[in-house]
C-alpha cells in the first residue's frame, strides 16, 4: 500500500487518524477492462488509486455509454458519492490498463465514524474537499449555447 496517497486524500485528518485509516486500507489489483463499481450498484468500498488509470463512463441509451470525465489516475479517490450519500453508484468506474487501488470497506469507515465524532467530521472535511474540486472541474468543461 502506498500511504503517501493517504497524506493527500485524507489532509485534514490528524497523522493518527491518518495512519488508523491506512492500517484498514487492503490492496486490490484490477486488469483492463475491469469494472471497479458499476453504475446503479451499490459500493461496499471507497478506493484509492495507487497506480494506473481508471475511465469514468456513463451510460446514456440502453447499453451504450460514454466516457463521462477522467481518467482518474494516481492518488485519486473514487466512490466517496456514494459513501457519502449512500445512493447507488452514478457512473461505472473501468481499470484503463492494470490498476493498484488501497480499498476502504464503508463497514471499516463507519464503524471508526461511530467511534470518534470528530474523525467523522474531519473525514466528512477530506471528502468535501475531493467533490469540490471535481465539481470546479466539471463548471469548467461546461459549454453555455450562445443565445
Amino acid at each position: 500500500m502506498d500511504r503517501a496517497k493517504f497524506e493527500g486524500v485524507f489532509s485534514p485528518l490528524t497523522d493518527e487518524e491518518r495512519a488508523a485509516v491506512f492500517s484498514k486500507a487492503e490492496n486490490a489489483f484490477y486488469s483492463g477492462g475491469d469494472v471497479i463499481i458499476k453504475e446503479d450498484s451499490q459500493p461496499d468500498a471507497i478506493y484509492i488509486i495507487t497506480d494506473g488509470k481508471m475511465r469514468v463512463t456513463k451510460g446514456i441509451s440502453g447499453s451504450l455509454s460514454a466516457d463521462f470525465s477522467g481518467p482518474l489516475g494516481l492518488g485519486e479517490l473514487i466512490g466517496e458519492m456514494s459513501f457519502v450519500d449512500g445512493s447507488s453508484a452514478s457512473a461505472t468506474l473501468v481499470a484503463d490498463g492494470d490498476v493498484k487501488t488501497n480499498r476502504l470497506t464503508h463497514a471499516d469507515l463507519h464503524e471508526m465514524i461511530d467511534g470518534d465524532a470528530t474523525f467523522a467530521g474531519r473525514l466528512y472535511h477530506s471528502l468535501l474537499l475531493i467533490l469540490i474540486a471535481r465539481l470546479r472541474l466539471v463548471n469548467t468543461r461546461i459549454l453555455l449555447p450562445f443565445f
